[in-house]
Formats: structure tokens, C-alpha cells, sequence
């Protein structure tokens, strides 16, 4: 590979293609082994900043510090050259990484938090867990988990949520469909307004980071804000689960400014790859061996010969689905203000599906949609970006596409369900933008 970094890739064609090597992610243990660091579990264990850590209760906490100290890359090369000479542990540094030479970032910038296995299988689920155990009585339980496995989403969620009862079989999808949607506004019922609030912060803040910048050029640093007053007051609701993986919270405002947002991150590709890599195998572990004897690109090409033209996903933005119906009042006074024609029967056409990016949404005259809710969805109109509403149907007007969306008016902001919080003025930044009531 640093031959490769080196001197490129030569092509018969004459073209020489460089190969730029970004960064490293994965879980704390490949890590750890990668950059030779100690393991999560240890002292200095941060590989963006120093902090110690302190034992108590047979395990390492890392409790909330206002003023983190950061590794430099001078430092990072500095401290990994002499606990290479020296053969000790030096501020968590246990040698000389052999990926510093090819990657042409330094470390630690390259590193990449693995939000996937930090946020969604290791904080999350231990914190679901925790309020399952000590905040719920029995009966609670059971109403939250009949809650969580009845929960619809749109159809093209691959996978909606499961019971806490079930989380030893919960995937990393189930968790982030439940992180980012469904957690807050089914699990607020059970809780104590202050409890529901504190999770609020973690919510949203999580939100933020995940999407695009939402509220603008201040989306990480509110972000960073609701995180922050989230790990601070971590301790007064949850006891001896202040551990590394919450701690790397901290990073996840340098990490949206250098790597950009969550959804572009984890290891979702790459493990979806592994994992088909493993349904194809031929009697060995060795990825690598299966990639050259199953992958390369001779048997790629053959493959291709076995696809059909039905295979091919269709990337097209358009209406399908036509719908025999009369033009009502409303599409008739569309019509006169969209086109100047005297004919609305005949330039109005009635769909009940529409296309966007291969992910087709649904209106509520297509009665074949079962129990998905992507007729439901959130729009802007004018100045005002946080509407939401059902998608009554489809139409073309003057050759141009429109949906009628039946408005789901707000009684109230999602927010003022914790008025009586210490927490409520600094959810006001951001909650509102993603829940309604």
C-alpha cells in the first residue's frame, strides 16, 4: 500500500492514478489496534485529547470536563516515537502506528468516530436500557415495547424498531430509526419531565449532527451546545455509565467540521460489504482471499451478464401512477393561478406516487400503501421550513409537478412539553425543527 501511495496505479491507457488514503474508522478496538493506542478501557485512552480518566466501581469513567486539552499532530508524532523507543505507555501512546506512513492525513485528524458502533450500539442502547430498568415499572415496559414494534414508518425504512425486551437482537438501523425518530416523542410519556428533557438534548443534538446544516452555519455549535449541557448533567439521571464512548461525544463538532455530517460516516457501507462478502464465501475467513477469488473484475463482468433491465434501480424524479378522477373546486383554482389554458380536464393529470431520488412517496389516494406513512412529510413554504403534513395526491400542471399536502396544524410546539424544565430555552434552538405534535 505505500507503494501504491507512492507511486500511483498505472493504467495501459497511459493514465497514472493517485491514490490519496483520508483517514481511518472503525470501533475503539480496531482502532486502538491500528494506531497502537491503549484500549478504551485505559488511562488516556482519547485519542483527540488528554484526559486521564478516573477508576471507581471496577471501571473507568470520564466524567465531563468544560476545557479539553487537544492532541496536536506534533504532539500525536511526538509521544508515538518515544513510546516506540521506549517500549512504555506515554499519554496513551504505545508505539508508532504502521498506517501513519501511508495516510495522508496525520493523525489523530485522519480518525473518524465511528458513530455507528459509539452512538447506536454502545450510548444508546445503554441508555435505553438504563431508563428501561430503572425508570419504568413493569407494566410501563410493556406499553413502551408494544409502542416501539407498532410504530409505522415509510415504506422504504428498511427497518422500523424493535422492543427493548429484544435488544439483544437489535441492529444498528433499529437503533438510529429509533434514535432519531421514534425514541423522544413515545418514551417522553413514561418519564419525569426533567428525565425526558435531558434525553431531549441528547436527541436533538444528535439530530444535528446527522443531517445537513438544518439551522444554518450554527448547526454543530448548537449542536455542540445541547451536548455539552447533555454530558454535564449526565450524571444526575444515570449512574456509573459516564464511559469513553459517551466522552467521544465531546469530538463530534470537530468531526461535522472536518468529515462533514453522521449520515456520511459509520460503517454502514462497509460492514453491508462484509457481510456480503460472508453470504458468498467459499470455505475461507480470509476476505481478502475472497475478494480476489470471487470479486475481481472478471468475474464482475460476467456477472453483469445475468442482470436484468428490472434490476436496475430507476434514479428518475417523475409522477407515475395515474388517477382517473374529477377536478375538484381547489385544483380549479390552481389551475387558473398556475396556467393561463381554458382546458383544466385537460391539463391536470392525478398521480398517486412520485419518484425522488429512487425513494417513491405515497398520497393518500394510492390505497395499496398498507401501513407505511411516507404520504406523511415534512415541507417548507415561503419563509417557513417547518411544515408538515399528509399528501393528499399528485398533479401536473403546465408541465410541471405539484402535491396537494393537507396541513397538519400544530397545536402546540413540541417544545412546550418542557416548559417546567431547566432545559427548555436551549432546546428552543433546535427541537422544533424536527417534531410536531
Amino acid at each position: 500500500m505505500a507503494i501504491f501511495s507512492i507511486l500511483g496505479i498505472p493504467t495501459r491507457s497511459g493514465i497514472n492514478y493517485k491514490i490519496l488514503i483520508y483517514g481511518l474508522t472503525g470501533d475503539c478496538p480496531a482502532i486502538k489496534l491500528a494506531i497502537k493506542h491503549v484500549n478504551h478501557q485505559g488511562y488516556w485512552c482519547c485519542w483527540f485529547c488528554y484526559i486521564r480518566g478516573v477508576h471507581i466501581h471496577h471501571k473507568r469513567q470520564y466524567y465531563f470536563k468544560k476545557e479539553l486539552a487537544l492532541r496536536s499532530a506534533a504532539e500525536y508524532a511526538l509521544y508515538s516515537h518515544e513510546a516506540e523507543e521506549t517500549k512504555t505507555n506515554i499519554y496513551g501512546h504505545l508505539g508508532v502506528s504502521p498506517l501513519s506512513v501511508i495516510i495522508d492525513v496525520p493523525l489523530p485528524r485522519c480518525l473518524v468516530i465511528d458513530y455507528m458502533h459509539v452512538s447506536l450500539l454502545r450510548h444508546t442502547r445503554t441508555v435505553i436500557q438504563y431508563i428501561y430498568g430503572n425508570f419504568l415499572k413493569p407494566k410501563q415496559r410493556e406499553e413502551l415495547d408494544e409502542l416501539f414494534r407498532n410504530q409505522s414508518f415509510p415504506h422504504f425504512f428498511n427497518r422500523k424498531m424493535r422492543p427493548v425486551k429484544e435488544f439483544s437482537y437489535c441492529k444498528a438501523t433499529e437503533l438510529r430509526n429509533m434514535l432519531l425518530y421514534g425514541l423522544l416523542p413515545l418514551i417522553r410519556l413514561f418519564l419525569p419531565i426533567e428525565c425526558a428533557a435531558h434525553l431531549a438534548l441528547y436527541v436533538t443534538a444528535m439530530r444535528l449532527f446527522h443531517g445537513p446544516r438544518t439551522i444554518g452555519n450554527d448547526t454543530e455549535t448548537v449542536a455542540n451546545e445541547l451536548m455539552a449541557m447533555y454530558y454535564k448533567h449526565h450524571t444526575l439521571f444515570y449512574e456509573n455509565i459516564q464511559n469513553f464512548v459517551l466522552h467521544l461525544h465531546s469530538h463530534f463538532m470537530d468531526q461535522y467540521r472536518l468529515h462533514g455530517s453522521l449520515s456520511n460516516l459509520g460503517t454502514f457501507g462497509q460492514e453491508s460489504l462484509i457481510g456480503h462478502f460472508a453470504n458468498n464465501r467459499n470455505g475461507t475467513r480470509n476476505l481478502g482471499q475472497l475478494i480476489i477469488n470471487n470479486y475481481n473484475v472478471d468475474f464482475t463482468i460476467v456477472n453483469q451478464l445475468h442482470h436484468h433491465l428490472s434490476d436496475v434501480p430507476v434514479k428518475s424524479n417523475d409522477l407515475f401512477d395515474s388517477h382517473d378522477a374529477l377536478i375538484n373546486n381547489f385544483l380549479l383554482k390552481t389551475h387558473n393561478d398556475l396556467c393561463f389554458c381554458d382546458n383544466a380536464n385537460q391539463c391536470i393529470r392525478i398521480y398517486r406516487r412520485h419518484r425522488i431520488d429512487a425513494m417513491i412517496y405515497h398520497s393518500l389516494i394510492y390505497h395499496r400503501r398498507g401501513s407505511s406513512k411516507s404520504y406523511f412529510v415534512q415541507y417548507s413554504k415561503d419563509n417557513d421550513k417547518n411544515l408538515f403534513g399528509a399528501i393528499e395526491l399528485f398533479f401536473t400542471c403546465n408541465k410541471k409537478n405539484y402535491a396537494l399536502i393537507h396541513n397538519h396544524s400544530s397545536k402546540h410546539l413540541f417544545t412546550d412539553y418542557f416548559l417546567s424544565s431547566k432545559y427548555h430555552s436551549i432546546l428552543l434552538k433546535a427541537l422544533n425543527v424536527f417534531l410536531c405534535t
